[in-house]
């Protein structure tokens, strides 16, 4: 969960808007064509609790109703990073003319675990129930993320509510897919042990009964029949969360019939994908986003 080149990420979502394209007409956009076909409704507030506003960025297209939208959530180990930083791993999904909903969540240095999941959650509720006004499918609501928000988007999906009472925890829909780049699944193996991850365990620091917790937030601990359909991106030589987890991952979701794909990528390190492999991974993920998608003509998901 280490920060990635700024310049890596630039080169790969351009090398994304020319090759991940559904239409010959979709391959010659530009930036600028992009663009021009959004509006962006940045600062929306979709949660305040104790003096912090839980805030996320729209990417809506100009014209249309009942469009898809990427819940996309950023990484950086749940303690570090930000919506702003990681906004152009979006831009893959902006060309296929689909919304986005670009995520912040609390970070360890403003409220420790299991406080991301929780907003995270609380984003996803808050996006379903203002669908019509931003003219978004309440259907079609996809929960994507990178590293930590790969984890975040798997909780949104399998993690039942530890807060009874809030208001964001009534709904019982869940995405109607979860694209998860390279997260962890089982966060256990993560705070103690020789596989633990410094940034893992600063997120628990402090924690009452973290082991408890960390089972509560684990979504591989939390899978059904009714999980969500799930894809995910992890490199095989990952150094810092285990390739072994998704593995596991695609296993037990297989094992239940829940439809899920693993791509497994060579990888210098955490998510060092070379261009080419990036582009193989949006391929999978915009031809699997899609088929989901018309899956959910037949209605939302419940718990």
């Amino acid at each position: 969960m280490k920060w990635i080149p700024i310049r890596l990420i630039i080169a790969v979502c351009i090398a994304s808007l020319a090759t991940v394209t559904s239409s010959p007409a979709q391959s010659r956009a530009t930036f600028a064509s992009v663009a021009e076909r959004y509006d962006v409704l940045p600062g929306e507030v979709y949660r305040s609790i104790n003096g912090w506003d839980g805030k996320l960025d729209f990417y809506l297209p100009v014209q249309g109703q009942n469009h898809p939208l990427i819940m996309f959530i950023h990484g950086g180990g749940w303690t570090q990073s930000s919506k702003e930083a990681e906004m152009l791993y979006i831009l893959p999904y902006l060309q296929q003319g689909w919304a986005v909903a670009n995520v912040e969540y609390r970070i360890a240095s403003t409220a420790k675990a299991p406080t991301a999941v929780m907003d995270c959650r609380c984003a996803f509720d808050w996006i379903q129930r203002n669908a019509t006004k931003f003219r978004i499918d309440p259907r079609k609501i996809v929960a994507a993320g990178i590293s930590a928000g790969g984890h975040l988007a798997l909780s949104v999906g399998t993690v039942e509510p530890m807060d009874g009472t809030a208001d964001c925890f009534k709904s019982t829909a869940k995405p109607a897919a979860v694209i998860n780049l390279f997260g962890p699944s089982d966060l256990t193996e993560l705070i103690s042990g020789p596989k633990s991850f410094p940034q893992a365990i600063e997120w628990f620091r402090g924690v009452e009964r973290p082991d408890t917790v960390a089972e509560l937030i684990s979504p591989i601990r939390h899978l059904t029949s009714r999980t969500p359909p799930t894809l995910t991106v992890h490199g095989v030589d990952d150094e810092i969360i285990p390739h072994s987890q998704s593995v596991e991952l695609h296993r037990k979701l297989t094992k239940l019939g829940v439809r899920n794909q693993l791509i497994s990528l060579r990888s210098r390190g955490h998510g060092g994908f070379s261009a080419l492999e990036w582009n193989r991974a949006y391929r999978h993920i915009i031809t699997f986003v899609k088929r989901e998608l018309r899956g959910a003509e037949g209605g939302t998901r419940t718990r």
